[in-house]
């Protein structure tokens, strides 16, 4: 990746330039670095608190709940806490009258009794979202925590939510090029300039969002697909893999290794993330036992981590190897938490 300070970097034919007036025909030019999403990543594995609001009708209680396991991940040493952004519980054979907080509002809350987490969405679905409304949300979120906030994106595609605002189901192209269009609508916004743009899907007339986030955020893109691969190289510094088990998630590294030499980025600048779900116990049976007790939950067959301190530090080890640089984990409550934090968090 070329990077000069606050510019974009564009290419064409091979050729670099600064400067967009460069490139005599703009179609087939390509970003290959913006100076909007940071990227790096450090050596050792870091860890994400992820929290999906859909598993409690007592909202009182869940967030009660939630604030304390917030408490415990911001000192225990995790790096994020996210939270889910769905309209309808996922997967939708959940009961629908199931908690869902407004994420930004969370957030917002959690920023105030926190100091080191970085914030964010586990992700935002951007063919529902103006750039926009999406931009000043996250700027506020940043102002609050003081720079502690990374944007969150993926394509979409859950039927449910779409169902929810009648925004009816869209191909996948479609739905991929709203999520591009909301990269690039958000990077203009954030110059803090007055902004006019006459995309196909998010125009924005006269606009000049304000506030402007502290720092600059960075941006973590969600999906598996080969687009949206090469939408992460392209344009973000960190990428997610939600419930895939080892060996997928070996060939998605390969397929992502291969999509960044073509782009001339090293995996280096990008923060392998993955989101899956943990049952912990004082034996592998008593973990299973939780997991059984939970309703086996299994997302695209995959199970979720499951096992005692050992068995999990081994499974993080493989994780590691295979190239994740952070886990977000999902627990089913504090006490897992608690123990997860004591017991595995300081082994890796």
């Amino acid at each position: 990746m070329v990077t000069t300070g606050d510019t974009i970097v564009y290419q064409q034919r091979g050729e670099t330039t600064s400067n967009p007036h460069d490139c005599s025909l703009l179609r087939n030019v390509r970003i290959i670095a913006c100076y909007l999403f940071p990227s790096g990543t450090d050596a050792t594995v870091k860890f994400g608190l992820h929290l999906d609001n859909a598993n409690s009708r007592d909202a009182t209680a869940l967030l009660s709940s939630w604030l304390a396991m917030v408490r415990t991940a911001d000192a225990a040493g995790f790096d994020y806490v996210s939270v889910v952004d769905h309209l309808v519980p996922f997967p939708n054979h959940r009961s629908s009258d199931l908690t869902l907080f407004d994420p930004w509002q969370l957030l917002a809350t959690f920023a105030g009794i926190t100091s080191k987490v970085t914030l964010l969405t586990l992700v935002t679905n951007a063919p529902n979202t103006h750039p926009a409304r999406l931009a000043k949300q996250v700027a506020t979120l940043d102002v609050i925590s003081e720079g502690r906030t990374m944007v969150g994106l993926g394509a979409g595609g859950y039927q449910a939510d779409d169902a929810a605002i009648s925004s009816g189901a869209r191909a996948f192209q479609v739905r991929y090029e709203q999520l591009a269009e909301c990269i690039d609508v958000l990077e203009l916004l954030w110059h803090g300039k007055e902004t006019t743009t006459h995309g196909p899907y998010y125009p924005v007339g006269e606009l000049v969002s304000a506030p402007q986030p502290q720092a600059r955020p960075r941006l973590l893109i969600a999906g598996k697909s080969k687009p949206i691969l090469r939408l992460v190289a392209d344009k973000a510094s960190a990428s997610n893999f939600a419930f895939t088990n080892l060996s997928d998630l070996k060939l998605l590294m390969q397929r992502l290794t291969e999509i960044l030499a073509s782009a001339a980025r090293p995996l280096t600048e990008i923060e392998i993330t993955v989101l899956d779900r943990v049952f912990i116990g004082d034996s592998d049976s008593q973990a299973q036992q939780a997991w059984q007790s939970a309703g086996a939950p299994a997302v695209y067959g995959h199970p979720g981590l499951v096992g005692a301190a050992d068995s999990l530090v081994q499974s993080i080890s493989q994780l590691e190897a295979a190239g994740v640089n952070t886990l977000f984990l999902m627990f089913n409550d504090s006490g897992s938490l608690q123990q997860f934090s004591q017991e595995v968090l300081p082994r890796c």
